[in-house]
Protein backbone atom coordinates (compact mmCIF):
# COMPACT_ATOMS: atom_id res chain seq x y z
CA UNK A 1 0.00 0.00 0.00
CA UNK A 2 2.86 2.39 0.56
CA UNK A 3 4.44 1.86 -2.23
CA UNK A 4 0.88 2.67 -4.20
CA UNK A 5 1.26 5.76 -2.08
CA UNK A 6 4.37 6.74 -3.55
CA UNK A 7 2.99 5.63 -6.98
CA UNK A 8 0.14 8.45 -6.26
CA UNK A 9 2.77 10.69 -5.62
CA UNK A 10 4.67 10.27 -8.42
CA UNK A 11 1.75 10.66 -10.93
CA UNK A 12 0.86 14.13 -9.07
CA UNK A 13 -2.06 12.54 -7.43
CA UNK A 14 -1.62 14.13 -3.83
CA UNK A 15 -4.82 14.14 -2.25
CA UNK A 16 -4.80 10.35 -2.71
CA UNK A 17 -1.28 9.74 -1.65
CA UNK A 18 -2.15 11.90 1.33
CA UNK A 19 -5.14 9.33 2.02
CA UNK A 20 -3.58 6.41 1.29
CA UNK A 21 -0.52 7.23 3.31
CA UNK A 22 -3.17 7.61 6.41
CA UNK A 23 -4.17 4.51 5.73
CA UNK A 24 -0.80 2.76 5.99
CA UNK A 25 0.13 4.80 8.83
CA UNK A 26 -2.77 3.56 10.99
CA UNK A 27 -1.64 0.22 9.82
CA UNK A 28 1.67 0.71 10.66
CA UNK A 29 1.81 2.13 14.38
CA UNK A 30 -0.76 -1.13 14.93
CA UNK A 31 1.65 -3.41 13.81
CA UNK A 32 4.78 -2.13 13.99
CA UNK A 33 4.56 0.54 16.51
CA UNK A 34 5.49 4.82 16.93
CA UNK A 35 9.24 4.64 16.07
CA UNK A 36 9.54 1.82 13.70
CA UNK A 37 11.93 2.84 10.56
CA UNK A 38 9.00 2.00 8.43
CA UNK A 39 6.23 4.22 10.42
CA UNK A 40 8.74 7.25 10.48
CA UNK A 41 9.19 6.87 6.77
CA UNK A 42 5.65 6.47 6.39
CA UNK A 43 5.47 9.75 8.55
CA UNK A 44 8.03 11.84 5.93
CA UNK A 45 5.63 10.25 3.26
CA UNK A 46 2.40 11.75 4.50
CA UNK A 47 4.62 14.98 5.09
CA UNK A 48 5.56 15.23 1.85
CA UNK A 49 1.77 14.50 0.35
CA UNK A 50 0.94 17.62 2.42
CA UNK A 51 3.43 19.72 1.08
CA UNK A 52 2.63 18.87 -2.38
CA UNK A 53 -0.78 19.56 -1.66
CA UNK A 54 0.46 23.00 -0.13
CA UNK A 55 -0.34 22.09 3.63
CA UNK A 56 3.17 23.22 4.58
CA UNK A 57 2.40 23.40 8.06
CA UNK A 58 1.31 20.24 8.35
CA UNK A 59 4.00 18.98 6.73
CA UNK A 60 6.42 21.03 8.76
CA UNK A 61 5.23 19.43 12.24
CA UNK A 62 5.38 16.22 10.58
CA UNK A 63 8.87 16.18 9.39
CA UNK A 64 9.84 17.86 12.99
CA UNK A 65 8.33 15.14 15.00
CA UNK A 66 9.69 12.55 12.41
CA UNK A 67 13.20 14.01 12.06
CA UNK A 68 13.72 13.98 16.07
CA UNK A 69 12.39 10.15 16.23
CA UNK A 70 14.86 9.44 13.37
CA UNK A 71 17.55 10.74 14.61
CA UNK A 72 17.22 8.78 18.04
CA UNK A 73 16.08 5.21 15.96
CA UNK A 74 18.79 5.29 12.88
CA UNK A 75 21.11 8.11 13.83
CA UNK A 76 22.04 11.61 12.65
CA UNK A 77 23.63 10.37 9.72
CA UNK A 78 21.09 7.74 8.58
CA UNK A 79 20.03 8.47 4.40
CA UNK A 80 16.12 8.36 5.41
CA UNK A 81 17.51 11.39 8.51
CA UNK A 82 18.98 12.99 5.29
CA UNK A 83 15.86 12.89 3.64
CA UNK A 84 13.78 13.99 6.40
CA UNK A 85 16.16 16.84 6.76
CA UNK A 86 15.95 17.86 3.04
CA UNK A 87 12.10 17.51 3.24
CA UNK A 88 11.88 19.74 6.22
CA UNK A 89 14.61 22.24 4.50
CA UNK A 90 12.66 22.33 1.16
CA UNK A 91 9.13 22.82 3.82
CA UNK A 92 11.17 25.74 5.37
CA UNK A 93 11.73 27.23 1.95
CA UNK A 94 8.08 26.91 0.98
CA UNK A 95 7.03 28.62 4.17
CA UNK A 96 9.31 31.85 3.13
CA UNK A 97 11.96 30.66 6.07
CA UNK A 98 14.51 31.12 3.72
CA UNK A 99 17.13 31.27 6.70
CA UNK A 100 16.64 28.23 8.21
CA UNK A 101 16.22 26.21 4.63
CA UNK A 102 19.68 27.56 3.99
CA UNK A 103 21.01 26.19 7.24
CA UNK A 104 19.67 22.81 7.15
CA UNK A 105 20.43 22.56 3.30
CA UNK A 106 23.91 23.39 4.25
CA UNK A 107 24.07 21.05 7.30
CA UNK A 108 22.07 18.22 4.79
CA UNK A 109 24.91 18.89 2.07
CA UNK A 110 27.61 18.24 4.22
CA UNK A 111 26.23 15.36 5.15
CA UNK A 112 25.38 13.39 2.17
CA UNK A 113 28.73 14.55 0.96
CA UNK A 114 30.42 12.23 3.90
CA UNK A 115 27.70 9.65 3.33
CA UNK A 116 27.15 9.83 -0.14
CA UNK A 117 29.51 11.50 -1.77
CA UNK A 118 30.17 15.05 -3.98
CA UNK A 119 28.09 13.11 -7.08
CA UNK A 120 25.69 11.20 -5.57
CA UNK A 121 21.91 12.25 -7.48
CA UNK A 122 20.97 12.86 -3.01
CA UNK A 123 24.15 15.03 -3.10
CA UNK A 124 23.34 17.50 -6.36
CA UNK A 125 19.81 17.82 -5.39
CA UNK A 126 20.52 19.14 -2.15
CA UNK A 127 23.12 21.55 -3.89
CA UNK A 128 20.05 22.73 -6.45
CA UNK A 129 17.98 22.98 -3.34
CA UNK A 130 20.66 25.01 -1.40
CA UNK A 131 20.85 27.23 -4.74
CA UNK A 132 17.48 27.92 -4.87
CA UNK A 133 17.78 29.01 -1.32
CA UNK A 134 20.82 31.56 -1.68
CA UNK A 135 18.30 32.81 -4.72
CA UNK A 136 15.54 33.38 -2.47
CA UNK A 137 17.89 35.02 0.12
CA UNK A 138 19.41 37.24 -2.89
CA UNK A 139 22.29 35.97 -2.59
CA UNK A 140 22.65 35.10 -6.29
CA UNK A 141 26.26 34.76 -7.09
CA UNK A 142 26.59 32.09 -4.59
CA UNK A 143 23.56 30.58 -6.51
CA UNK A 144 25.10 30.83 -9.58
CA UNK A 145 28.07 28.84 -8.89
CA UNK A 146 26.16 27.01 -6.78
CA UNK A 147 23.99 25.76 -9.86
CA UNK A 148 26.85 25.87 -12.42
CA UNK A 149 28.40 23.24 -10.39
CA UNK A 150 25.37 21.15 -9.84
CA UNK A 151 25.13 21.20 -14.11
CA UNK A 152 28.60 20.55 -14.35
CA UNK A 153 28.42 17.52 -12.27
CA UNK A 154 25.07 15.98 -13.61
CA UNK A 155 26.94 15.92 -16.90
CA UNK A 156 30.12 14.47 -15.60
CA UNK A 157 28.31 11.80 -14.28
CA UNK A 158 24.53 11.47 -15.82
CA UNK A 159 22.25 9.48 -13.99
CA UNK A 160 21.86 5.75 -15.15
CA UNK A 161 19.59 5.07 -17.57
CA UNK A 162 17.84 2.22 -15.16
CA UNK A 163 17.32 5.18 -12.43
CA UNK A 164 13.22 5.99 -12.11
CA UNK A 165 13.88 9.31 -11.57
CA UNK A 166 14.38 10.57 -14.52
CA UNK A 167 11.63 8.54 -15.94
CA UNK A 168 8.93 9.30 -13.04
CA UNK A 169 9.87 13.03 -14.13
CA UNK A 170 9.17 12.21 -17.56
CA UNK A 171 6.08 10.73 -16.52
CA UNK A 172 4.97 13.72 -14.34
CA UNK A 173 5.94 15.90 -17.30
CA UNK A 174 3.68 14.37 -19.85
CA UNK A 175 0.58 14.42 -18.09
CA UNK A 176 1.00 17.71 -17.33
CA UNK A 177 1.32 18.53 -20.91
CA UNK A 178 -1.52 16.34 -21.69
CA UNK A 179 -3.78 18.37 -18.95
CA UNK A 180 -2.53 21.46 -20.56
CA UNK A 181 -3.52 20.53 -23.83
CA UNK A 182 -6.54 19.51 -23.00
CA UNK A 183 -7.43 22.45 -21.01
CA UNK A 184 -5.93 24.37 -23.87
CA UNK A 185 -8.72 22.83 -26.22
CA UNK A 186 -11.55 23.99 -24.23
CA UNK A 187 -10.04 27.13 -23.48
CA UNK A 188 -10.20 27.62 -27.38
CA UNK A 189 -13.76 26.37 -27.60
CA UNK A 190 -15.15 28.80 -25.14
CA UNK A 191 -17.10 31.68 -26.87
CA UNK A 192 -15.18 34.98 -27.05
Amino acid sequence: MGNLANTYSDLGEHQKAKELNLTVLEKRKQVLGDNHPDTLRTIGNLASAYSDLGEHQKAKELDLTVLEKQKQVLGDNHPNTLLTMGNLAWTYLCLGEHQKAKELNLTVLEKRKQVLGDNHPDTLRTMGNLARTYSNLGEHQKAKELKATVLEKQNQFPLPTHSPSPLRKLGRWLKKKTVLAASLHLVKQQPQ
